[in-house]
């Protein structure tokens, strides 16, 4: 939230992230809880509805943990075999 827009996309080109990246203010923040700091993940379902947020380094087990809880086990078993990462 700190960084420039021109400083965030150069960083997303240089990386290339495979899953969205938002530039946002201060102001975000606070309308989404309250981000302490960065980096930040969240959960976020087809409706738009948050579901998690996860301050700091990315704990994977953790994402899957949080994410096995918010879907029925055949739909996470689908996007895995979809995903990349398998």
């Amino acid at each position: 939230m700190d960084d420039s827009e021109l400083e965030a996309k150069a960083s997303t080109q240089e990386d290339r992230p495979n899953f969205p990246v938002m530039i946002c203010d201060p102001r975000f923040g606070e309308l989404y809880g309250g981000i302490s700091g960065l980096p930040v993940t969240f959960l976020i379902e087809r409706t738009v509805k948050i579901r998690s947020l996860m301050e700091g380094e990315t704990n994977l087990a953790l994402m899957e943990s949080r994410l096995n809880s918010l879907l029925p086990s055949r739909i996470l078993d689908e996007e895995i075999k979809r995903s990349k990462w398998q």
